[in-house]
């Protein structure tokens, strides 16, 4: 029996637009009737982001670090690997030469479909090479909910951070990204189609939206819920903060709302935590993102072109509940 191979490669970004890509690959996969093989992450970016990484590729142990996060997450478990198929390659990383884009578009909010190309080449006992995958909003609840439970799974197998939850209390966490109206160009154009930018009034919004519900609910008094921020950005970055603590800060105005500031963490920490938050609040990002589909309780979308999955609400949607 003939199949068509189809693996997830090519990237060189950060660890969640990678893993982004895979998760697709998966689902993309399921719905066509292909065999998914599993492409080990070989390089990562980390930019300003990630002090973890950026000093690990710095003292010469870059590769144990891109290894640690492959076997934090553990997505290939049961999945054919790429060094376990021996099959011809076919090379389709390329969305221009292959006619799924064009210099017109807009890359990062395209919609790529590479399974016209692969109909094209009507080849099968062969391996694709895939760099771009449909958006999650392209796959029904049902396929994407099995492949996510197997991914669940397969990431339970492996060593987690310990939590700093106190689980008998309602862990409510927020995604900051570290980039903030503090090192903004003062021409920014936050209306701008790929501006990543959530100023921090959105999550004190918010924040307080979540505090007056749930203090006002039997369920959740006001003593046993516990507020977390996790952001790659420092102190600087919070002026409408006071901090008490070193990792202890309340908003100005609200002393009474104590938040656990989380800052600069190790990324595999923030991302069980995001995993485990009895509510995840998320920013503008593929490490979050990803974070979130691992995440099985309340998740609070942040549109952009990460397509919002169907069981995330709304920051609007919320507030009207």
């Amino acid at each position: 029996m003939t199949e068509i191979y189809i693996t997830a490669c090519g990237k060189k970004d950060g660890v969640g637009s990678q893993i982004l890509s895979k998760i697709l690959a998966i689902m993309f996969c399921k719905k066509n009737n292909f065999k998914y093989v599993h492409s080990p992450l070989q390089i990562l970016d980390y930019k300003n982001q990630d002090p973890f990484g950026e000093k690990s590729y710095r003292i010469g142990k870059g590769d144990e670090y891109v290894k640690s996060w492959e076997n934090f997450l553990n997505i290939g478990e049961g999945f054919f690997k790429i060094n376990e198929i021996n099959k011809p390659r076919i090379d389709l990383l390329n969305g221009i030469t292959t006619k799924q884009i064009t210099m017109k578009d807009n890359y990062l909010w395209h919609d790529f479909d590479p399974l016209k190309p692969i109909k094209n080449c009507n080849k099968k006992d062969v391996l694709y090479l895939v760099k771009e995958f449909p958006k999650i909003n392209f796959y029904e609840s049902k396929l994407c909910e099995e492949v996510l439970d197997k991914l669940k799974i397969n990431y339970l197998k492996t060593s987690k951070p310990k939590l700093l939850f106190n689980k008998n209390k309602f862990n409510i966490v927020f995604h900051k990204r570290h980039t903030g109206p503090y090192t903004l160009k003062k021409n920014t154009n936050f209306k701008d189609l790929n501006c990543r930018v959530t100023l921090n009034t959105y999550y004190i919004d918010l924040l307080l939206e979540l505090n007056n519900k749930y203090k006002n609910e039997n369920i959740h008094k006001n003593e046993n819920i516990q507020f977390w921020i996790f952001s790659d950005g420092d102190k600087s970055y919070f002026p409408e903060y006071e901090f008490i603590q070193e990792n202890i800060a309340y908003i100005k105005n609200h002393p009474s709302i104590k938040i656990n500031m989380m800052l600069r963490s190790h990324p595999q920490e923030t991302f069980h935590h995001f995993v485990n938050a009895d509510i995840l609040i998320l920013d503008k990002s593929s490490f979050g993102y990803v974070a979130g589909l691992y995440n099985s309780n309340l998740v609070i979308y942040n549109p952009y072109w990460d397509k919002q999955y169907s069981k995330w609400i709304l920051k609007e949607d919320f507030i009207n509940i």
